[in-house]
């Protein structure tokens, strides 16, 4: 149990911003103390909270950094989370501080005569709120109208460019960056072609301008934190079928078994794929170069097996050292789990209890390796208490911001080992693209556009 006087004086500075009750965004990097900032400023002023976030940190996150500490192990959590039944019990519960993932969000705004009048909501992974859906909507007005005071939280706000900042931003305070995206756009950027834009030299200090009366910003320059490396380990696709199977889907943007079977109406005997845009087939290059792709009809299709095998030398030799695996497509798990039969996931599939007896036999050093999907496990988990300063990246990610969160589980203050590595298994041209975009942190959509309208890709 940590007593009070054991935070830092930065995360100090940060309560005392917060307690002036505005609408704001606490930008602090990774690992910083984004969650014991924020209970302190809940106990200090008994404020009727609700936390909206990930399933993953919901449950494992904010119940378990409040009893770290012994100014706020008192409070009280309730999840609002599950299925309907269970969530009515979480609204109906007498608690401190209420729990909802995000999907959940608009079923709580429909409960108003059950609901809890918050006084504050916590949008924890605030840049998760990027996408501008019927969701956003609906929050966005419900925050306008019966919130007093928001508190958005991230390490991550433009990962993938200042372009997503305005739909973070006019959930704090409304108008904040301009009446309308669009307008935003038409202010601060220049349109280069459909689906790319540039920000305009000069424009980053205005938008900085704008929002500083709300963010406060912590960097991790003030931690003791390990240094993240990257390493790309080439993966050799030795299988000709492959290769020639990926270069004429690289060529065409199609691909069929069996087409004279699939004239005939509700046979399924064969297999098509297609690319309907330059995302769509770039998307199925990628899984192409992870070993399966899904056909148009949701089959798996076996390509090759390169990392599959490269995954197995790997962890050879790292001789029994932790390594986390990252992975995102099923059949990328699939492939993970014949090279690595007893590994243990962390993904949206498993139970809340399950997520926490993996989590602890993390962190206990009781594993040689762990699978994990950036979507569910890349946002506040603490996982760094292991012995684990390796990343193994067996998919190539698009969202910059799921690569970096991912890496910071590892990459964090409490990891005692100097040096991080986020290793990446690059197959392909496309996955080299997205690892030199990532590293740049640039947009890996834009990269990867830009590169197939200007280059002629070959297959070496």
């Amino acid at each position: 149990m940590r007593p009070r006087n054991l935070m830092k004086p930065f995360q100090n500075n940060c309560v005392q911003w917060l307690d002036i009750g505005l609408r704001g965004a606490c930008l602090a990097d990774m690992g910083s103390g984004k969650t014991i900032i924020t209970l302190t400023h809940i106990v200090d002023h008994r404020l009727p909270t609700l936390v909206v976030s990930t399933k993953r940190v919901c449950e494992l996150v904010w119940e378990h950094e409040a009893k770290q500490w012994s100014h706020t192990q008192h409070l009280i959590f309730s999840h609002v989370m599950g299925t309907p039944t269970q969530r009515l019990n979480g609204l109906r519960k007498d608690a401190d501080v209420y729990l909802c993932n995000i999907e959940n969000i608009q079923w709580l705004m429909m409960q108003d005569d059950i609901m809890p009048r918050f006084q504050l909501v916590v949008l924890d992974e605030l840049s998760l709120w990027k996408g501008m859906g019927k969701r956003w909507k609906a929050v966005r007005e419900w925050l306008a109208e019966e919130i007093v005071e928001i508190i958005g939280l991230t390490g991550t706000p433009a990962s993938n460019g200042y372009e997503g900042l305005w739909p973070q931003m006019e959930l704090i305070e409304k108008g904040m960056l301009g009446r309308t995206m669009t307008l935003f756009r038409q202010t601060h950027f220049w349109q280069l072609r459909e689906h790319m834009i540039e920000l305009r030299p000069g424009e980053a200090d205005k938008i900085k301008a704008r929002m500083a009366p709300h963010v406060y910003r912590i960097s991790n320059a003030e931690l003791d934190m390990p240094k993240l490396k990257e390493n790309d380990i080439p993966v050799r696709i030795a299988d000709v079928k492959a290769r020639k199977m990926i270069g004429t889907f690289r060529r065409e943007s199609y691909l069929c078994e069996h087409p004279e079977e699939l004239e005939r109406e509700g046979t399924h005997l064969g297999w098509e794929i297609s690319g309907n845009s330059a995302a769509s087939a770039i998307n199925k290059l990628v899984q192409m170069g992870n070993g399966s792709v899904y056909s148009d009809d949701g089959q798996v299709i076996p390509v090759h097996t390169g990392k599959q095998d490269a995954l197995t030398e790997y962890i050879d030799e790292q001789q029994g050292n932790p390594v986390m695996i990252a992975f995102y497509y099923r059949h990328d798990l699939s492939a993970i789990r014949r090279a690595l039969p007893d590994i243990r996931v962390m993904d949206g599939d498993i139970s809340r209890d399950e997520a926490e007896r993996l989590k602890d036999d993390w962190n206990a050093g009781k594993l040689p390796y762990m699978a994990i999907h950036p979507g569910s496990g890349g946002h506040g988990l603490n996982l760094q208490e292991s012995a684990c300063n390796r990343v193994l990246w067996y998919s190539m990610v698009w969202d910059l911001d799921l690569y970096d969160q991912l890496n910071a589980r590892v990459c964090r203050q409490g990891n005692t080992t100097p040096t991080v590595w986020a290793d990446r298994l690059i197959a392909g041209p496309e996955d080299r693209v997205i690892a030199t975009a990532l590293t740049a942190k640039t947009s890996v959509q834009d990269a990867l556009l830009a590169y197939y309208e200007t280059e002629q890709l070959a297959w070496d």
